[in-house]
């Protein structure tokens, strides 16, 4: 989100629960993710709500929280980096077919989350956390350097 303030903000303002999102190649701060997460918030829920989302090569500074978030379409994290930790905790992916190639310089953490279509996991990290996430359909894990939690998941 390459927007000086004013537009930015007005940006921000436009946005609504479910729509979709290009921001392929930004810089997110912890701020500025809160920010649009907070501009994609469901008031029904008070969870974010996303249509498609592109991430693909963003950046993202400190813990990236995208806790209990739905993902409607796509989910493109493809070539996103996480310099700290990737939060998913009890997101929905409702039909996104993958998540990553990311690299996490800490954890990601998928614990809860659920996956409603096949998908395909590539993630480069030192661990991956999925307690209690639930797959309903098939699941492609590919690892580097990672360590899994996999505890209480459910494969269905």
């Amino acid at each position: 989100m390459h927007l000086a303030d004013p537009d930015r903000a007005a940006y921000l303002a436009g946005l609504r629960p479910g729509a979709d999102i290009d921001h392929r190649f930004t810089p997110f701060t912890h701020a500025l993710l809160d920010a649009l997460l907070d501009a994609l918030r469901d008031p029904a829920t008070g969870h974010p709500r996303l249509g498609s989302a592109w991430f693909e090569a963003a950046t993202f500074e400190r813990d990236a929280g995208f806790e209990s978030a739905t993902f409607k379409g796509d989910a493109w994290f493809r070539a996103a980096t996480f310099e700290r930790v990737a939060l998913f905790e009890s997101a929905t992916f409702e039909c996104a077919d993958r998540l990553g190639p990311l690299v996490c310089v800490g954890r990601v953490n998928l614990s809860g989350a659920v996956f409603g279509a096949p998908v395909t996991l590539s993630i480069a990290a030192r661990r991956l956390e999925c307690r209690r996430t639930r797959w309903s359909s098939t699941a492609e894990v590919r690892l580097r350097y990672a360590t899994v939690d996999f505890s209480h998941a459910v494969f269905e």
